[in-house]
C-alpha cells in the first residue's frame, strides 16, 4: 500500500498515518517537525482509503487469517525458479494450504509452493515434499552465475541460498587460473577441475563457461585428445551411462563433474548442452571415489582443483586422495610418458557441517587431517600455490552459513600435503584401489 498521495486539488502531498495518530496538534511528531507543520497550517485530517485483498502484503494477509497467538508468521521462503520452498513449523501446518495460496497470489513469479516434510536422508541429498498450492510442476529453469539451469526440484539437491558461495569458489578458481597463466604464459597448461559431488552443475557449468573464454592453445599433457576419449575410458568403469560424449577438450581449462544421483547426471548433461559447454565439461555418473580414481588412474589426468560439496559426509571421501600421486605415476609409467606427480599441486575445496561454533574451521581441519592420516599442521602449513608463489598458509577456512542454531556449514580450501599425496597405502586399501583401476 502507498503511504503518500496527492490532495484532491493536487496542491499538497498527503502522508497517510496509522489510525492511532489522530491528534490534530501533532503531539506524536518530533518537535521541529511539529512546529514547522503547525506554522504552515498543516495538521491531521481524516483520509478515507478503499482497499482489499490485492492491496495487502503476504504478512498482512496472514496476520489477519492466522491465529493471533502464532509465534511467527510464516511468510518467508526459498525460491528456485517458479517454486517457493517453505519449511513450515508444526503450529502452521493446519493452515498450510491457506499459506501456500497467499504466497502464490502475492508473488507473480511463483507458480508452485512446496513444503519440506522430512529431513535429507537419502544418499542423493533429496527430501520429501508436498505441494501446498499452485501447479504440481517440479521442473524449474533458473539463472545463476550467468548460466541457465534446468532440473527437477524434487529429484536433485539445489539450494538457492548457496549462490554467493558458488560464486566465491568459482572466483577463487578463475583467479588461480589467471594468475598461473600470467606468470607462466608459455606453459600451455590446461587447468583441470574435478567436481566429485557436482549435482546439476552449479560449480561446473559456470567454470566450463569460463574455460570457453580462455585462449591458451596447447592441449592437456598426456590427456585424452577429446571428451569422447575420456567418455570411453570412464564408461568402462560402470554399466551406467557414465559420461556424455561431445567434441574436443577446450584448451585452458577442463571441467570434470560427477554425481552419483542419476537424476542429477541427467540434468547436468541437459545443462551442459543448453549452456553450450560440451567442449569444456565432461559429466560422469559414478561414486565419488571411483570417479577420482578413474580420472587419475585410468585417464591419467591430474586435477588442479577438487570440489567436494557434500557437507553431510564429504570429509569421509578425503581418503581417496591418500597415495593419489602413486596412482597417477603408475598410469604414466605403464605408458612411458615420463610424466609424474612429483611437482604437481592439488587444492581441495571440501564442505562440512560443524557444531563447534567457537572454532568451526579448526574442527574441519582436524577432521580432515584425521581422514587423510596427517597432522593438522600439514594442512595449514606454509606452502606455494600452483603458480609457485609462496603462501603463509595453504589453508583457507570459510564459514558459509548457519544451518541451525548451533550448526554451521564450512568450506575448507587447502593444498593436499605431499605426505598424503605420496603416502604408502596399506595393502588392503591399495589392492582395493588397484582393483578399481583394473575394472575401469
Amino acid at each position: 500500500m502507498k503511504s503518500i498521495y496527492n490532495s484532491a486539488d493536487n496542491e499538497y502531498r498527503l502522508v497517510v498515518l496509522d489510525e492511532q495518530y489522530q491528534d490534530a496538534t501533532l503531539s506524536f511528531a518530533p518537535a521541529a517537525l511539529r512546529e514547522e507543520h503547525l506554522a504552515e497550517g498543516h495538521g491531521v485530517e481524516p483520509f478515507v482509503m478503499k482497499f482489499g485483498y490485492e492491496h495487502l502484503t503476504v504478512e498482512e494477509v496472514l496476520r489477519k487469517v492466522l491465529p493471533a497467538d502464532m509465534a511467527e508468521i510464516p511468510s518467508s521462503f526459498e525460491q528456485a525458479g517458479h517454486i517457493a520452498h517453505m519449511n513450515l513449523r508444526d503450529e502452521a501446518l493446519p493452515y498450510k494450504h491457506i499459506i501456500g495460496q497467499v504466497i502464490v497470489d502475492k508473488n507473480p513469479a511463483i507458480r508452485t509452493v512446496v513444503n519440506k516434510i522430512g529431513q535429507i536422508e537419502t544418499e542423493f541429498r533429496t527430501f520429501p515434499l508436498e505441494v501446498l498450492a499452485g501447479d504440481n510442476d517440479m521442473v524449474v529453469t533458473l539463472k545463476e552465475s550467468n548460466a541457465m539451469f534446468t532440473f527437477n526440484f524434487a529429484e536433485v539437491y539445489w539450494n538457492s541460498r548457496l549462490q554467493m558461495e558458488h560464486s566465491r569458489v568459482i572466483g577463487m578458481i578463475k583467479d588461480s587460473v589467471s594468475r598461473f597463466h600470467q606468470l607462466h604464459a608459455q606453459n600451455g597448461k590446461v587447468w583441470v577441475v574435478a567436481d566429485l559431488m557436482g549435482g546439476v552443475g552449479p560449480f561446473a557449468v559456470p567454470l566450463a563457461q569460463a574455460a570457453l573464454q580462455t585462449h591458451t592453445l596447447q592441449a592437456l599433457h598426456a590427456a585424452p585428445s577429446s571428451t569422447a576419449d575420456a567418455a570411453t575410458a570412464a564408461s568402462a568403469a560402470s554399466s551406467k551411462p557414465a559420461v556424455a560424449k561431445k567434441g574436443p577438450l577446450q584448451p585452458g581449462m577442463s571441467i570434470h563433474a560427477n554425481d552419483l544421483n542419476p537424476a542429477s547426471f541427467k540434468y547436468l548433461v541437459i545443462n551442459q548442452k543448453s549452456n553450450k559447454v560440451e567442449k569444456s565439461l565432461v559429466p560422469y555418473n559414478l561414486d565419488g571415489r571411483v570417479f577420482l580414481r578413474d580420472l587419475v588412474g585410468r585417464q591419467g589426468i591430474w586435477p588442479d582443483e577438487a570440489i567436494m560439496n557434500l557437507p553431510q559426509n564429504a570429509t569421509d571421501f578425503l581418503d581417496v586422495f591418500i597415495g593419489v600421486g602413486h596412482l597417477y605415476d603408475a598410469h604414466h609409467r605403464e605408458r612411458g610418458t615420463g610424466l609424474t606427480a612429483e611437482h604437481k599441486k592439488l587444492r581441495i575445496h571440501v564442505y562440512a557441517f560443524s557444531t563447534h561454533l567457537e572454532d568451526a574451521v579448526g574442527d574441519i581441519v582436524r577432521r580432515s587431517a584425521g581422514v587423510l592420516q596427517c597432522s593438522p599442521e600439514e594442512i595449514t602449513a606454509a606452502t606455494t600455490n600452483a603458480a609457485g608463489e609462496p603462501l603463509e598458509s595453504g589453508c583457507l577456512g570459510h564459514v558459509v552459513r548457519d544451518v541451525a542454531p548451533k550448526k554451521v556449514m564450512v568450506c575448507l580450501s587447502f593444498y593436499l600435503p605431499p605426505s598424503v599425496q605420496f603416502a604408502a597405502v596399506g595393502d588392503e586399501k591399495l589392492s582395493g584401489s588397484k582393483r578399481t583401476a583394473d575394472q575401469l
